[in-house]
């Protein structure tokens, strides 16, 4: 590996070539700056993950994207450091919901499941997300809500709605692969 004068690092191919890429990539979507975002994310079936709705504002961004689906795309292959932070309401009281990084729009079980029960009247849930994952080019990560029927008598029933009000969630090249 060798760094150039604008901070990129040449990494080799072990084939006599390679290519140089940026140590720097990272990009950010959040949720709710201005006004608490409405849109409920339905979980309408149990054991299945759903993306958080709402209409994502892109944040700051280099080589990476941001999308306003709330998706972020890894350009680089290699290693990166994820953290997610949100509040939330629900349309039940007393279940637990989980939510975790979903890469593709796919639960990924190597990632963290953060659970949280959200009580009654007008609870507000916080949680952060925070890990460090490894992806191939073109890859997507998204924060997705899911019912699980692992939670037992806690388990949201199907149909449930739960609200990210606020959300900040961002992904950051740790090194290239």
């Amino acid at each position: 590996t060798n760094t150039g004068s604008n901070g990129q690092q040449y990494r080799s191919n072990g084939a006599g070539g390679g290519s140089w890429v940026s140590s720097g990539d990272f990009a950010s979507v959040h949720l709710g700056a201005a006004t608490d975002n409405a849109a409920a994310t339905t979980l309408t079936a149990q054991d299945t993950w759903y993306p958080i709705a709402g209409t994502w504002v892109v944040g700051p961004q280099d080589i990476m994207t941001g999308a306003t689906t709330g998706l972020i795309t890894c350009t680089t292959a290699g290693t990166y450091s994820i953290e997610a932070s949100m509040s939330i309401i629900a349309s039940t009281s007393g279940d637990t919901f989980n939510f975790s990084l979903l890469v593709d729009g796919a639960y990924v079980a190597a990632t963290p499941r953060i659970r949280r029960k959200i009580g009654t009247g007008g609870d507000v849930g916080a949680m952060s997300i925070h890990h460090v994952i490894t992806v191939t080019a073109g890859q997507t990560l998204g924060i997705g809500a899911a019912a699980l029927t692992a939670e037992g008598a806690d388990a949201p029933p199907a149909g449930t709605t739960v609200t990210v009000e606020n959300a900040s969630f961002s992904g950051t090249l740790l090194i290239s692969s």
